[in-house]
């Protein structure tokens, strides 16, 4: 199973290199995620696993790092 997420916000670059580094401190070892920079204003990230709820849980993960990030980016 595959879980996908795209941002388009013109500070996508800023989310990418703020949560590209997450990737090695995930605590899910039933998932792997990869997070990609589409172009300037684009980011994907994916996380792929054979249990649903470890998905959601690492999905969970990086929706609440993207909104710590979103909310220090307004400071």
């Amino acid at each position: 199973m595959i879980m996908t997420i795209e941002i388009i916000d013109p500070l996508a670059s800023k989310y990418y290199r703020a949560l590209n580094p997450e990737i090695e401190s995930v605590p899910y070892k039933k998932t792997h995620s990869k997070i990609e920079l589409l172009e300037s204003d684009r980011m994907r990230i994916t996380v792929e696993g054979d249990d649903l709820s470890a998905i959601r849980g690492t999905f969970n993960s990086y929706l609440n790092w993207i909104k710590i990030v979103e909310e220090n980016l307004d400071i």
